[in-house]
């Protein structure tokens, strides 16, 4: 089943990943002493929850015959995603600096 296409002929989708953060910090006016304040962040991973697939496998079907070329009826949308990147990824946190 060798066929006469180069090395990465077959290209998979590509990616689109957008990271986003916000982070405020708010002075704390009760501890005269010393300066604290308190931070808080916002964080976000694959913000517009994009699907991004990882990797596609091609391959012939079972009714292709041995050493025949993987091409015909029998094996058109042959194509199975593998996997996928991971989804939304949504994080708060609240530090207390002093």
């Amino acid at each position: 089943m060798f066929g006469y296409l180069g090395k990465y002929a077959i290209t998979g989708p590509g990616r689109n990943n957008w990271d986003l953060a916000l982070m405020k910090n708010m002075p704390l006016p009760w501890f005269k002493a010393e300066y604290s304040s308190l931070q808080f962040r916002a964080e976000s991973y694959n913000t517009f929850n994009h699907p991004q697939w990882a990797s596609i496998n091609m391959f012939c079907s079972g009714a292709t015959t041995p050493a025949g070329p993987c091409n015909g009826a029998q094996n058109i949308g042959n194509a199975e995603v593998a996997s996928d990147a991971p989804p939304r990824v949504l994080q708060l946190g609240l530090k207390f600096l002093f």
